[in-house]
């Protein structure tokens, strides 16, 4: 599905998802992101959503964001109360969508200038 084109300054806009692939700018993913202000990070993540552990949610918490959305895959899945401590624990919120949601939601965040942080499962 192809997203309305941004107005925002925002150094990256989510144009479409679908299933197994993001495109953000001029760019095809086809493996979990992490986008936060001007970083784009394909390095972090495990493959699927059910392989995300605590070592991943702290990486994410250095980031420092005020909101996490997590968009998990064509299907909306949930995290296990143990990896969501630690961001309560902070007072970040997070919420867990399927990826076209997340996607559609983080773009109009960017756009009223959130600090929010998208993890995106393909």
């Amino acid at each position: 599905m192809h997203f309305q084109e941004s107005k925002s300054n925002a150094p990256f806009f989510i144009k479409a998802y679908e299933p197994g692939q993001l495109f953000i700018n001029n760019l095809t993913l086809d493996a979990p992101v992490i986008i936060f202000q001007d970083q784009l990070k394909t390095d972090i993540l495990p493959k699927q959503i059910e392989d995300l552990a605590l070592e991943h949610i702290n990486i994410i918490l250095e980031l420092r964001p005020e909101l996490i959305l997590i968009g998990t895959g064509p299907h909306q899945k949930f995290l296990d109360h143990a990896l969501l401590q630690p961001l309560a624990d902070k007072q970040i919120g997070i919420e867990m969508m399927n990826t076209l949601s997340a996607a559609r939601t983080f773009n109009l965040l960017r756009e009223e200038g959130r600090r929010v942080l998208g993890v995106f499962f393909l």
